[in-house]
């Protein structure tokens, strides 16, 4: 192979019967070629040969004009790089060398039917050590068996997708794992149905939209059959039209190795010599979308193409697919079954690799904070030292600044202060079920998973230790009801009602929430530019928050009579007080979300000592001056799914974040006025007394 480049060539050398590559170099354009060695000339006298020929190019599926041209051997067992980065480029002017590197990296995806992930809390940790140990960074799941719809956190750091039945039933369910590396890249998920799921995902120059897809057997009933793949085309028209589209999932499908009729969906290398129905439809969806079957590109042994054994072991099919758009089918290195991945199903995981990079989404206008210990300060063990840090610090700065300044010295002071004294919040463990002797047995049942499965001991001795995984797991998640059982009890006798609560969530398994992902116009079509989203929000809640006045004519209110609310204000309403503020940050409650200032209840509430003179100041500031900060005007609006398909926005509840020091002044002004109720009429609103210009 050889690459022109700015003024040097590149020499790869490839060995004619083995496909390996020798040492690249580099040679100045005009020099000539290293001496060709004897293989190397019956290399280029044999590709001469098959090129005066044509035949042989089309017959191997090697033809420029061919869709199957990417059918090839698999590469290497751990491809990793495109050329080699061992390549020097000397600038011959300034005598300098840099290495020349023109790598993408392998995005490693697959697919796999793991029968259940709910039967016991072994399944989601040998998907965690799964994915580890295959360096997976995409896996489409199927007959997942979880309910509803939601995103859970394995215990590798993967982003886990699930979507289920609606109905409670634990059946069919798809899922999609999301790797450490790559979750960032995330932009929006659908949850279909439970047969089918659809994220998007963001790269260096495209998209990707990702769709998993459950089918039914091929026994099923052909209005079943339709339905899904009805929905299946509804899911692929909403798709963007340049994304990168990969169906992944068990479509209980064979298909021909015969390509007559569809050279341009499948290549010969197929495990089956007929395809059955459901072989047929995905053909004819695929072809229908400008897709491409991955699994009969590439020529493996035919125990690396079945992806299901029977239970005996005599009957292998390969109904598991990965299939990619046709026109980036070329970036598909290799697609192979590997047989040593073990959770207890009777199918194999299918992993396939792609030359693409994904490039994780910058968070628009917002940079991540890290947030400090505030349980610290719950248990009252660093209260003291705060205080006496945020004396020595506000004694340091300068009062007589303007409000603006004033108020961002009290914030910036406050967060410094807290990240110092109290120190960076720490992850959560997660709790672990498992016991150990659980996880031996999940190695042993492994490592007989690797064994011929042909051999009726190896089979018989792997169903037996599957059982005991199974029995053992059960024993482990009863002893962890019980401790949680036995926590709970000890905090209701505390009467720590938070803690009983969250115990209760967590037996119960309810404590995930849906969540808004995807998008949905007033039309009721996916919004997929994730700057559209933000407008769709930004609409939604304008319209919600800011509803038309058009049946109330504000001049009315010219001839409402004027009320003497304020003619009983008394020198005693001036600005808030020592005592007022130090009530009011008594009364602050705990556990409650900081807003745009990112200061919580408790790092005031806390700091009193020190903060009261403070905020004496700043509110004095504020009362007299009839103006308040910018931050005091803002609020985020949080998103939380309320019922039915988040996608609609109708079916999601907002709740907004304000600034916390803003509600010390709330309260103040609230419990003046309720002071002063003797002088409000009965059965009267509040708001027809006063009038905020």
């Amino acid at each position: 192979v050889f690459l022109r480049f700015g003024t040097y060539h590149l020499h790869v050398i490839s060995h004619p019967h083995t496909g390996c590559k020798g040492p690249a170099t580099l040679s100045p354009i005009g020099a000539p070629f290293a001496k060709e060695t004897s293989h190397t000339k019956q290399g280029r006298s044999a590709t001469s040969a098959s090129r005066m020929d044509g035949s042989s190019m089309t017959a191997t599926g090697q033809s420029l004009t061919d869709p199957s041209r990417p059918m090839r051997r698999g590469g290497t067992r751990h491809p990793t790089r495109v050329i080699s980065q061992q390549i020097i480029h000397v600038d011959p002017a300034s005598n300098k060398s840099s290495p020349i590197n023109y790598c993408k990296q392998i995005l490693s995806f697959g697919t796999w039917n793991v029968l259940s992930l709910v039967s016991s809390s072994s399944q989601l940790y040998q998907l965690s050590q799964n994915i580890n140990q295959y360096r997976l960074d995409l896996l489409g799941l199927t007959e997942t068996h979880m309910p509803g719809s939601g995103t859970t956190l394995l215990d590798n750091g993967s982003l886990f997708i699930h979507s289920g039945r609606t109905d409670g039933i634990k059946r069919q369910g798809v899922g999609l794992s999301l790797s450490k590396r790559i979750k960032n890249s995330l932009i929006s998920f659908t949850p279909t149905s439970e047969r089918v799921l659809t994220a998007r995902l963001h790269s260096k120059h495209l998209n990707i939209s990702v769709v998993v897809a459950y089918a039914p057997t091929d026994g099923a009933d052909d209005g079943e059959k339709d339905n899904f793949y009805r929905t299946l085309a509804d899911t692929f028209d909403e798709l963007p039209r340049h994304d990168l589209k990969l169906l992944l999932g068990n479509f209980n499908a064979k298909i021909t190795s015969d390509r007559h009729g569809c050279e341009a969906v499948i290549g010969g290398e197929s495990l089956h010599s007929s395809s059955n129905d459901n072989g047929t439809r995905l053909v004819d969806f695929c072809a229908a979308n400008q897709l491409v079957v991955g699994g009969t590109l590439f020529q493996h042994r035919d125990i690396h193409k079945g992806t299901w054994r029977s239970p005996n072991g005599l009957t292998v099919n390969q109904i598991d697919h990965i299939c990619v758009s046709r026109k980036f089918s070329h970036s598909l290195i290799d697609v192979k079954v590997c047989r040593g991945a073990d959770i207890g199903s009777d199918h194999y995981l299918v992993r396939g690799r792609l030359k693409i990079k994904l490039q994780s989404v910058a968070k628009i206008n917002a940079t991540r904070h890290d947030v400090p210990a505030i349980e610290r300060l719950r248990n009252l063990t660093k209260v003291e030292e705060y205080n006496v840090a945020l004396q020595n610090r506000f004694e340091c700065l300068d009062s007589e600044v303007d409000l603006e300044c004033m108020w961002d010295n009290f914030k910036q002071t406050v967060s410094d202060v807290s990240m110092e004294v109290l120190g960076k919040r720490p992850r959560k463990a997660k709790e672990q079920h498992l016991s150990q002797k659980t996880k031996d047995l999940l190695v042993q049942r492994g490592q007989f998973k690797r064994r011929d499965p042909n051999s009726d001991a190896n089979r018989s001795e792997y169903s037996k230790l599957n059982k005991l995984v199974k029995k053992s797991s059960k024993i482990d998640d009863n002893n962890w009801t019980i401790r949680v059982a036995s926590d709970l009890e000890e905090a209701a006798s505390k009467g720590q009602q938070r803690e009983v609560w969250a115990k209760i969530k967590k037996i119960s398994g309810k404590s995930k929430k849906k969540q808004a992902t995807s998008v949905r116009d007033k039309d009721g079509r996916i919004i997929t530019d994730p700057h559209n989203q933000r407008d769709r929000w930004k609409e939604h809640f304008s319209e919600l928050l800011n509803p038309q006045l058009s049946s109330v004519n504000l001049a009315d209110l010219d001839s409402v009579p004027t009320q003497p609310s304020f003619g009983y204000l008394s020198c005693s309403d001036g600005p808030p007080t020592r005592d007022e503020i130090s009530y009011s940050l008594k009364k602050l409650k705990n556990h409650k979300s900081p807003g745009v200032d990112g200061i919580t209840n408790e790092q005031l509430k806390y700091g009193e000592s020190a903060l009261v003179c403070e905020l004496e100041h700043l509110l004095k500031k504020v009362w007299e001056e009839e103006a308040i900060p910018e931050d005091w005007l803002k609020g985020m609006i949080i998103v939380i799914g309320k019922k039915g398909d988040t996608s609609y926005c109708g079916n999601n509840r907002g709740i907004t974040l304000r600034a916390t020091t803003s509600k010390v002044l709330q309260m103040i002004l609230l419990r003046r006025l309720s002071r002063k109720q003797k002088f409000f009429q009965e059965n009267k609103n509040l708001n027809l007394h006063f009038f905020i210009q």
